[in-house]
């Protein structure tokens, strides 16, 4: 399921203008580089009122919403699934960083947006190959850390 116009326009009239900025681009990202995913404005303890978005029936592979001190959180989970993305754009990342696959901005400009774009481009499908060893590991009795 896809948010609409009205939905996403709804959403970013109770957020500041650089949160708005964010969200938006990072929205527009999202859609462009990783389609196909549900998204919804969620409700769960862990996501309250952050915009998710997942393969369907599946985990949330991304979460963006705003945070306290006209923050924005983007949880990109395709971050935590190896090392590549943060060793070739860690200097980037850098100073977003503010957890294993969490990345806190203030305005749109601080979005690096070409590696952003790298990382989202088939996230979810890294994100279910990732899931998938690490179930496959535990079968085995080789849970990988």
């Amino acid at each position: 399921m896809t948010l609409s116009d009205q939905e996403i326009a709804d959403y970013l009239a109770g957020l500041t203008p650089d949160q708005k900025g964010v969200v938006r681009a990072l929205h527009c990202l999202i859609r462009r580089a990783d389609p196909g995913l549900d998204e919804k404005i969620d409700e769960d303890k862990w996501y309250s009122g952050l915009i998710t978005y997942s393969l369907p029936g599946r985990d949330v592979i991304y979460a963006v919403g705003p945070r306290a001190g006209g923050m924005v959180t983007f949880h990109v989970y395709p971050l935590y699934c190896g090392q590549e993305s943060l060793e070739k754009y860690g200097p980037s990342l850098k100073k977003l960083i503010s957890g294993k696959s969490c990345l806190r901005i203030r305005t749109a400009d601080q979005l690096p947006l070409d590696a952003l774009e790298e990382i989202v481009t088939g996230g979810a499908a890294r994100v279910c190959a990732a899931v998938q060893a690490r179930d496959e590991a535990r079968k085995k009795g080789t849970r990988k850390r």
